[in-house]
């Protein structure tokens, strides 16, 4: 299980290589698997720089947020017009925020279905990426301060 992964291990046989797993784990955790990036970002920060490490998460993580809108985005275009027609009504949230929903994308669980939706509903991409990428930072931030 994905889950159960020894951060510990995980560093010491990769030593050096800390950014670079910062950024898959990150990333990873951003799409539709069920990992968490904060122990292991816990776990590097006592060792490498946290800026550092908050820009590379931050990075990962919205980037792994896009591939759940194009993941949307690419179902919106293949789904049955009366399939699509039961989602619209559903997408009340979407149509009251807008772009600014990417600000919940950093939730557990549900965030990875926000990206999805807002994808979905094809809102811009660049408006969708800047509140994703601001959400993500936030959450990171607050999780590296104590270590800054």
């Amino acid at each position: 299980m994905i889950d159960s992964i020894d951060y510990n291990s995980l560093l010491e046989n990769f030593k050096g290589l800390e950014y670079v797993f910062t950024f898959v784990i990150s990333f990873l955790a951003s799409t539709l698997l069920p990992i968490g990036s904060e122990p292991f970002l816990i776990l590097v920060a006592k060792f490498k720089n946290p800026l550092h490490l908050l820009l590379i998460a931050t990075v990962g993580n919205t980037l792994g947020s896009l591939i759940n809108y194009f993941i949307g985005k690419f179902l919106s275009e293949r789904m049955k017009s009366e399939t699509i027609e039961k989602i619209m009504r559903k997408k009340a949230l979407i149509n009251k925020y807008g772009p600014a929903t990417g600000l919940l994308c950093w939730l557990p669980i549900v965030g990875d279905l926000y990206a999805t939706a807002l994808g979905f509903f094809k809102l811009p991409l660049l408006v969708t990426t800047f509140f994703i990428l601001i959400g993500k930072f936030l959450r990171y931030l607050i999780i590296l301060l104590p270590f800054m």
